[in-house]
């Protein structure tokens, strides 16, 4: 299993590469989503302890198409969370 510090950095490629494949540059990205695109840019980056709330999970899944369940892992990393991503938001 990656270190957390893997898994954050494979997050935000996940992220960069979906929005590079859409199309979005990270100031539009960002104003989709609701965050400030320092926010996205430090996400993208692997930053830790970053807030990813339930909504900004969605909205990576509803527009970019990325896996919820990687996205809970990961922001469960983030936030410092000790709960088992089988109990967050799924499709």
């Amino acid at each position: 299993m990656p270190a957390p510090r893997d898994q954050l950095d494979a997050l935000g490629t996940m992220i960069r590469t979906a929005r590079k494949k859409h199309g979005f540059s990270q100031d539009a990205l960002a104003s989709v989503l609701g965050i400030a695109q320092s926010h996205l840019s430090a996400l993208e980056s692997g930053g830790r302890r970053l807030g990813v709330t339930a909504t900004l999970i969605m909205k990576m899944h509803e527009v970019l198409g990325l896996d919820i369940a990687e996205l809970t892992k990961a922001s469960a990393l983030r936030t410092g969370s000790r709960h088992d991503s089988s109990d967050a938001v799924t499709t």
